[in-house]
């Protein structure tokens, strides 16, 4: 094959040559795999259990750059509980950092986001999304799970609030979210 065809085919990523080499064959993998591997993709992970109407706050700081941020975001349950996402917050104070893994254990990237738990917050800010899960009705209660397939793509320099409401005493929640950062 010849290098004209080879680098006729655009190179998203910086570290995978697109057409292997060894067997001429096109190599594709999706978007977010290839940010894996470019040292792009982060997760971050939040767990407690809470009391009936006490909430679970993480917020969320993206940075005044050209770096777009892409989240997933999911939360798990043990009994009721409302998951609200809030964006144009007001924080008095941030909280406790939460510690960001890059999901290539071999980059030594770093994110640009930052991301807390348990912040002070003057304004939760406007609502951008809320679903309520689980039951909490007499022997019938239940957890819930709510996963958003849609990947949001966040402000720059703007604060959000992902806010678990719980309906019931000793609710374990887990929040969980997944990212990747790319230059615009």
């Amino acid at each position: 094959m010849s290098k004209a065809l080879v680098y006729g085919i655009k190179k998203l990523s910086t570290t995978a040559e697109p057409v292997r080499m060894s067997d001429h064959g096109l190599a594709m993998i999706d978007l977010v795999h290839m940010h894996t591997h470019d040292g792009n993709s982060y997760h971050v992970t939040h767990s407690a259990t809470i009391v009936a109407a006490s909430n679970g706050y993480i917020y969320i700081v993206t940075p005044n750059t050209d770096i777009e941020q892409h989240l997933q975001a999911q939360v798990d349950c043990s009994l009721a509980g409302t998951w609200t996402v809030y964006i144009n917050s007001k924080i008095n104070a941030s909280g406790t950092a939460l510690t960001i893994y890059n999901n290539n254990r071999r980059s030594t990237n770093v994110s640009t986001t930052k991301i807390y738990h348990t912040p002070t917050i003057s304004t939760s800010g406007n609502v951008f999304m809320s679903v309520t899960l689980g039951s909490s009705g007499g022997s019938q209660r239940l957890g819930g799970s709510s996963f958003n397939r849609n990947e949001l793509i966040l402000q720059k320099n703007a604060k959000y609030i992902l806010r678990f409401l719980s309906a019931a005493n000793g609710n374990a929640v887990t929040k969980n979210i997944d990212f990747y950062e790319e230059e615009e």
